[in-house]
């Protein structure tokens, strides 16, 4: 079955190309040496990958990347504001990672404030009224 080939192909291919594979100590001292302007671009790479799972229906494949973009938002990482920029203007509003990016950034808190003005306004919205009913 060669689409299911190019499927699993794909994606081990960008497993290993976006560093996606389970965490080992090794990987996580060299990622925390990495500077805060390519964790986000990383993070936004990891967002594309989710999308473009989405738009060629492939369901492997759009799982391990929503699996490892949350694994990595959850354990290793903090949602840098690009990255939450970039997933409101691309992903769907019903997104179960929309809502994670807002419940983490209730349980963060801290938005700084030249970020505010540059954040989208349905992200705010989410924020103010997860605020409201906690």
């Amino acid at each position: 079955m060669p689409g299911y080939q190019l499927t699993k192909d794909l994606h081990s291919w960008s497993l290993r190309r976006l560093d996606l594979h389970p965490a080992t100590p090794s990987l996580e001292a060299r990622y925390h040496k990495v500077d805060s302007s390519k964790k986000a671009t990383l993070q936004i790479l990891r967002i594309k990958a989710c999308i473009f799972a989405d738009r060629f229906l492939s369901p492997e494949y759009t799982r391990a990347m929503r699996h490892r973009l949350i694994f990595r938002i959850i354990h290793c990482e903090s949602v840098h504001w690009p990255m939450v920029i970039y997933a409101f203007q691309n992903l769907p509003e019903d997104d179960h990672i929309l809502q994670l990016l807002v419940d983490i950034q209730c349980y963060e808190g801290d938005i700084e404030m030249e970020s505010k003005n540059q954040l989208p306004r349905s992200f705010m919205l989410r924020v103010i009224q997860k605020y409201t009913y906690w």
